[in-house]
């Protein structure tokens, strides 16, 4: 069988992302089985067995203000992970989540956004915001 990984990152900063809109991460540097569709920010499972997905986003939070914007991933319409990047200061914030799933061929796994608060961004470019996932074993 052939290897099924992708490894993707967010392109562009998101300014205000709105509520409920899926985060895509544009700009591919891996997609080995071609399972990961960066026009939509979606993995397709193309066969079942056992995935690891990483999700790791980043906040510039720069000023004084409040900044809130919070992420769920998601397993077709179901929460499997999540992140948080609140900040009330000018410091970076940086934080991931980690999902070990059994899927079934076809299972969808995706981003979106759950809550924005304030002059909320998730960085872009540079790797500041990465997707990843891959097969550790077919059933």
């Amino acid at each position: 069988m052939a290897p099924i990984a992708f490894f993707a990152e967010l392109g562009h900063t998101l300014d205000k992302p709105n509520v409920g809109s899926p985060v895509i991460f544009d700009v591919v540097h891996l997609n080995d089985g071609n399972a990961y569709n960066n026009i939509h920010g979606v993995f397709t499972a193309p066969v079942s067995g056992l995935y690891h997905f990483t999700l790791e986003l980043a906040s510039p939070n720069e000023g004084s203000a409040l900044h809130k914007v919070r992420v769920q991933m998601m397993r077709s319409w179901y929460v499997v992970g999540y992140v948080f990047l609140d900040g009330d200061g000018p410091y970076w914030s940086k934080s991931s989540a980690t999902a070990t799933l059994h899927l079934s061929r076809g299972d969808d796994i995706w981003v979106k956004v759950m809550y924005r608060d304030g002059q909320a961004q998730i960085a872009g470019s540079s790797y500041h915001s990465i997707f990843s996932g891959f097969l550790i074993r077919s059933v």
